[in-house]
């Protein structure tokens, strides 16, 4: 019997989310509480209180441990079973373990990002999503260039001429590029920083992520969670740019 699920997310903000939602799940299907513990690093530099608070779906499932000094205390009177998926694997149904990982993100963000999410979000009108990974995502960039983004924001722009772009990408020289491109068409929120050791940042990726979600649906870039977390969230539709395969929707 499990007594208790453990789930250390590791990586960037959309990585960590991952692997929160479908600990979330399987936490559901063994009916046991889910421990959290998380680590700020240089890839993620906020506590998760700072950016989400718990959902009623989360309130059920986990115990939050703010760091590894208190988590040992937390756990002295436990029986602790480590679970990975490869050896749960045999247990379930493919579908099973598919949905795990897909059925419906619960977070939500903290109130003061809310409301900035909602100050950006409640103009939104034939808004479509544009996500456009850089820095260090090597398979991003080689695998969703800026020509064939662009290519499909004006194929979208052709389609719908009503229609308007929330850009949300961690790279200036982009942001700049589709400014100068498409005008007021285009809508972004102002960084603070792009630092992903800063809370600022992290904060800023937040509420880029609702406000990318909060589009009707999303041109996003190749192997990105940011893209596909943000059309999970807002149950919206995807369209990956990709080179070798066309447009993936």
């Amino acid at each position: 019997m499990v007594k208790m699920l453990i789930i250390e997310p590791v990586g960037g903000l959309c990585n960590r989310m991952y692997a929160i939602h479908s600990a979330a799940n399987l936490a559901r299907t063994f009916n046991c509480p889910l421990t959290l513990v998380w680590e700020e690093s240089s890839e993620l530099g906020a506590r998760f209180d700072q950016l989400f608070k718990p959902s009623a779906a989360f309130l059920r499932t986990y115990e939050f441990c703010k760091n590894r000094d208190n988590l040992a205390q937390h756990l002295r009177h436990k029986i602790i079973l480590s679970l990975f998926l490869t050896r749960l694997g045999p247990k379930f149904q493919p579908q099973q373990i598919k949905n795990m990982v897909e059925d419906g993100f619960d977070f939500e963000s903290l109130p003061d990002l809310q409301q900035k999410i909602s100050e950006i979000t409640r103009t939104f009108s034939k808004t479509v999503g544009i996500h456009i990974r850089r820095s260090d995502h090597k398979l991003s960039r080689q695998f969703s260039p800026t020509h064939l983004l662009l290519d499909a924001m004006k194929e979208e722009l052709q389609r719908e001429p009503a229609t308007n772009l929330f850009l949300s990408t961690d790279d200036t020289e982009e942001e700049r590029l589709l400014i100068e491109r498409f005008g007021e068409r285009v809508r972004i929120y102002r960084k603070r920083s792009h630092a992903r050791n800063e809370l600022e940042a992290m904060q800023d990726a937040v509420i880029d992520l609702f406000c990318l979600a909060a589009t009707e649906r999303i041109i996003g870039s190749y192997e990105s969670t940011f893209t596909d977390v943000a059309s999970r969230l807002g149950r919206i539709s995807l369209q990956l740019i990709n080179k070798n395969s066309g447009n993936d929707a």
